[in-house]
């Protein structure tokens, strides 16, 4: 993690390139302050890691980003926070720890008194009577797999292995949900034999839940995400019919494919009541859909203090099933060709903990293509705001063979998002493959953002200026280093991706020969290696490119099934470059691009599509839909989900907002007047569904 001083300001960037900056108002730092170690528990860490930054001085203000607070009492067992809601907080004599949630956490301890205020734009500010000597400490909870377990071929050994990946995960009450909480599971490795690193051995301690399957790699492939959040033990029988014993209680599960269902079933109902449970421990918050355990007749005092398998067996015996439809849907669900080749990528999965089903597909038609896709975007329907022009070959595009790729209907499952690890090249998911996942931990350091923008195309300029404004509106905040490349050649442009990039944004033309450069076309055949870690290669028919980039290096890419008009090219790259800049994961970003345009389906994701560039300074960005309900009425409805992250929780602050926090994947809406609306948008950097467009904050107030 690297730390930044300029001009009264403090900037940390950690390996993921998440960025917090502190500023600072009569900063000296030729002064003793009390640390922050010996009370770093009461922050919710106990522990010393190598990515702790720290900073002493004397300071009379400090400001932060619009981020959580807690604020401790250190000589008291005495908390109070300051979240969305708050303008003012003053913060009396005594010895002080305050936690910033961001996604490089900010610890900061001060003896004496303080305020703590909200300006119109939202910074946080710390103001002390007179300088006050403060210790500032960032800490950040990236981590990579350390250990790695070794699999020979049996099923059986991939079933021992299983039962160890929560291993580094130590808690096992309620707070388990706390994504950060989860820590990344053991590396697998193939090999000849089962071998197990002691340090494995000794930090796993069972809980008393058995899951129960046949020795085959599809029931151990879709039971892993369970047993990875029970902390569970697999054993695998070939006359038993699969079930969940707990204790000694025993719940049937099926044979596949119910099993699949039955399973992802009873990991949604302990998680998300786990998540209600955690409101009684030291760092949970009621949420709007606490209330639900009162109906199901659960007491969150006892959960918390209940041992894994006594709450299971407490959720198995409530009548979820009455209520499962006010949850939220699951974020992610993977469709995982349960091979030997997968096992290895199997634990980079579990990190986001998704649903995880056999893969099943269907063919085809042009017919259904065509159909589908229109069906998909903003503007289907009588009404179409921010109308388009359609040109004549947008049209003729249509009546062609459907791809050079021979895409599949698949069959979903559950759940928000969807990837496919597997045979065939579906639509309305992302295709990855094992390397997106090996390749990550390469791409892990410090150093600022890295933007290439290529303009191959001059019929494309407007695409090009108007994605470059967007990432240097947010270069400074974010670290972002933005270079930019007009009409390069094809060694020029195999430099590019072989240099150490974090994004690359292609705007130009590729065929079956490659992307077009001024010298003809590079085929990613003839690049030796990608060090481009994600990529936008926007133009028609791009999908074996971007394909070759992931499997040379890269984690994952935006790119084309079909040949696609200039005009739809320029819309979806410059809304994925201000959404990718804003935090929004590779699949969530291009999918809210890409259904601005007539044929959506025609863009897709390559590679780990969870994967995020930069961060949201709000950890999770949002998903905003606008609806006019009467004059100058309207429902703001809101969500916050994403694929990468399960078990927070978030609090908002639109104008007409009661103050609950929600779980950060649960939907909720406000009714708000046109005044309440326009405030609203003031605090929004957020696109917003209406009316069938997408607009952002400026645009929809011209709009309204």
């Amino acid at each position: 993690m690297e730390l930044q001083r300029d001009d009264g300001l403090f900037r940390v960037i950690d390996s993921a390139k998440n960025t917090v900056r502190v500023g600072t108002e009569g900063w000296d730092r030729g002064v003793d302050a009390p640390t922050v170690g010996d009370v770093l528990s009461l922050g919710g860490s106990n522990s010393e890691v190598e990515s702790d930054v720290t900073v002493s001085g004397s300071a009379e203000s400090l400001f932060f980003p619009r981020v959580y607070v807690h604020i401790y009492r250190v000589d008291c067992d005495q908390k109070r926070k300051f979240d969305e809601q708050s303008r003012r907080l003053d913060i009396g004599e005594g010895s002080h720890l305050l936690r910033l949630n961001s996604n490089v956490d900010i610890y900061v301890r001060f003896d004496g008194s303080a305020t703590l205020t909200r300006s119109g734009d939202e910074q946080l500010r710390l103001s002390f009577d007179q300088p006050t000597p403060v210790t500032i400490r960032f800490r950040s909870e990236i981590a990579q797999q350390t250990e790695q377990i070794t699999v020979g071929s049996a099923p059986e050994e991939l079933a021992e292995a299983i039962s160890l990946l929560s291993a580094t995960t130590k808690r096992t009450d309620p707070d388990r949900t706390w994504p950060q909480v989860r820590k990344a599971p053991p590396a697998i490795e193939l090999g000849s034999s089962l071998d197990v690193p002691d340090a494995v051995e000794q930090q796993h301690e069972p809980t008393a839940v058995t899951l129960v399957v046949p020795p085959k790699l599809e029931y151990l492939f879709t039971a892993a995400p369970l047993v990875y959040y029970l902390g569970g033990t697999v054993t695998t029988d070939e006359t038993a019919t699969p079930a969940l014993d707990v204790g000694d209680r025993r719940f049937g599960l099926g044979q596949l494919p119910a099993f699949q269902y039955n399973v992802a079933s009873v990991l949604r109902r302990v998680f998300y009541l786990d998540c209600l449970a955690r409101e009684a421990g030291a760092y949970g918050e009621r949420v709007s859909l606490s209330p639900q355990l009162t109906e199901l007749g659960l007491d969150p005092d006892r959960l918390y203090s209940a041992p894994m398998a006594e709450r299971v067996k407490t959720y198995m015996d409530a009548p979820f099933e009455g209520v499962s439809e006010e949850f939220p849907e699951w974020n992610l669900t993977m469709y995982v060709e349960p091979s030997h080749e997968h096992m290895e990528t199997l634990p980079h999965l579990l990190e986001t903990l998704p649903f995880i089903f056999l893969p099943e597909s269907e063919e085809l038609s042009k017919a259904e293509w065509i159909s589908l896709s229109m069906d998909d975007s903003y503007e289907h329907g009588e009404q179409v705001v921010n109308p388009r022009e359609p040109t004549d070959d947008s049209f003729t595009r249509l009546q062609r063979e459907i791809s050079n790729v021979e895409l599949v209907n698949p069959v979903l499952g559950p759940g928000r998002y969807h990837g496919w690890l597997a045979e065939n090249v579906p639509i309305d998911v992302y295709k990855t493959f094992p390397e997106a996942y090996e390749n990550r931990p390469k791409y892990l350091d410090d150093s600022p953002v890295s933007v290439v923008a290529v303009l191959n195309n001059t019929d494309m300029r407007q695409e090009h200026d108007v994605a470059v404004e967007r990432y240097k509106q947010h270069a400074d905040a974010l670290s972002i280093d933005i270079d930019v490349r007009e009409n390069i050649r094809s060694a020029q442009l195999a430099r590019v991706f072989e240099s150490r990039n974090d994004l690359v944004h292609f705007i130009g033309h590729s065929d079956e020969r490659g992307l077009e450069c001024a010298d003809g076309f590079l085929s990613i055949e003839s690049v030796s290696e990608s060090n481009t870690q994600t990529f936008f290669l926007n133009a028609c028919g791009s999908y074996h490119e971007g394909v070759g980039l992931v499997r040379k290096g890269s984690v994952a890419g935006g790119v084309t099934f079909e040949a696609v008009t200039d005009s739809q090219a320029a819309e979806v790259g410059t809304t994925f470059a201000r959404l990718m800049v804003l935090g929004y994961s590779l699949e969530r970003a291009l999918d809210k691009a890409r259904q601005q345009v007539m044929t959506p389906k025609d863009y897709a994701v390559v590679g780990d599509g969870t994967h995020v560039v930069t961060q949201s300074e709000s950890i999770l960005p949002l998903d905003l839909r606008l609806v006019e309900t009467g004059r100058q009425q309207y429902r703001l409805e809101v969500s916050q989900i994403a694929p990468f992250e399960k078990g927070g929780h978030a609090q908002d602050r639109f104008e007409g907002s009661d103050g609950d926090y929600h779980l950060g994947s649960h939907d909720r809406s406000y009714e708000l007047s046109e005044q309440q609306l326009q405030d609203s948008l003031d605090v929004v950097e957020n696109p917003i569904l209406f009316d069938d467009g997408l607009y952002w904050p400026d645009e929809l107030r011209e709009q309204l």
